[in-house]
């Protein structure tokens, strides 16, 4: 399956704008947590989602949608930055069809275990 980076530590690909890459360990800030992107300080690459082939994205970092991060350096609350509540109602809205769906009805908890039926992958 090939695929293409779709963002980089944030930012599409796909714009007019140019990706500067990053030095590993340069305390590079990941836009979704507000603080220094893990990738960067593990010395990885920051990408945040990938495009397949025919055009699908996928996220591939666990902080891209939603931070799992509450706090940061400073011990302050994370709350949601607004791109992240714009896409939680939107995904909230589709669940549920309804389109009147209000950001004040929709509740986010972190990082919770969803369990999967056995299934066989044969």
């Amino acid at each position: 399956m090939a695929v293409s980076v779709a963002e980089y530590l944030g930012q599409r690909t796909d714009a007019e704008e140019n990706i500067i890459p990053v030095a590993a360990k340069n305390g590079a800030l990941c836009p979704f947590m507000d603080r220094e992107c893990e990738k960067v300080s593990k010395s990885l690459q920051p990408v945040c989602s990938v495009r397949k082939t025919d055009g699908r994205i996928w996220i591939v970092c666990e902080h891209r949608l939603c931070s799992s991060v509450t706090t940061n350096k400073r011990k302050h609350k994370i709350g949601l930055v607004e791109h992240q509540q714009k896409m939680l109602l939107s995904i909230a809205r589709f669940i549920y069809l309804n389109e009147e769906l209000q950001p004040a009805q929709i509740g986010v908890k972190r990082e919770v275990t969803i369990p999967l039926p056995e299934a066989d992958h044969n």
